[in-house]
């Protein structure tokens, strides 16, 4: 079986020694519409099922992995494109 690279575990490499701080994330919130973040932390665990974003404001957002859509380094490079999925009938389970 071939492994994937996905969401959960590009965010918890790249967050290896707080390699988030300073990063873009572009994802779609609970009412559908698409939300730009700049990351301050990040709490990830084992779960491949959603993380916390905290931002530069010190607000927190509890994000889906299946709902992150694109991630720019710190220069505002893209370095990760989940654009190719239809999220359209996507439905989060309440508690997740």
């Amino acid at each position: 079986m071939v492994d994937i690279f996905d969401t959960h575990k590009f965010l918890f490499s790249l967050n290896y020694e707080n390699g988030i701080s300073g990063i873009e994330v572009f994802f779609i919130d609970n009412k559908g519409k698409e939300k730009r973040i700049k990351v301050k932390n990040i709490k990830i665990g084992n779960s491949p099922i959603s993380c916390i974003f905290i931002d530069v404001n010190e607000i927190k957002y509890r994000v889906p992995f299946l709902k992150i859509r694109k991630i720019l380094d710190k220069k505002g490079k893209l370095i990760w494109d989940n654009t190719d999925n239809d999220l359209s009938n996507v439905k989060t389970i309440s508690g997740f």
